[in-house]
């Protein structure tokens, strides 16, 4: 497991593997965790876990909708630059709203 990790310790980072997380297309990489290998904060994710809805849904378009456990509220583009570090996991906290 390689973590990629936050300066800022407060709350407490939780740990979340980066195959459960969204991707955006076309998001570039923040090219300062690349260079450094460290982000300052860590990342927002909102629990979309208990919205999880058992029939078939349809989105914008008429398109199936795809049903995501968690949502990268900021940090999308350290999500990214942790892929291309080669990181499994990324450290961040819950979105509060």
């Amino acid at each position: 497991m390689k973590l990629l990790k936050s300066k800022i310790r407060k709350p407490k980072p939780l740990k979340f593997k980066l195959s459960e997380l969204p991707k955006l297309d076309g998001r570039e990489a923040n090219d300062e965790v690349l260079k450094t290998g460290e982000m300052l904060n860590p990342i927002e994710v909102e629990d979309r876990r208990d919205m999880r809805f058992d029939g078939i849904r349809y989105g914008a378009g008429g398109k199936y909708y795809v049903h995501q456990d968690y949502i990268v509220v900021k940090g999308n583009s350290r999500v990214a630059a942790a892929e291309e570090l080669g990181c499994t996991h990324i450290e961040g906290i819950w979105y509060a709203h």
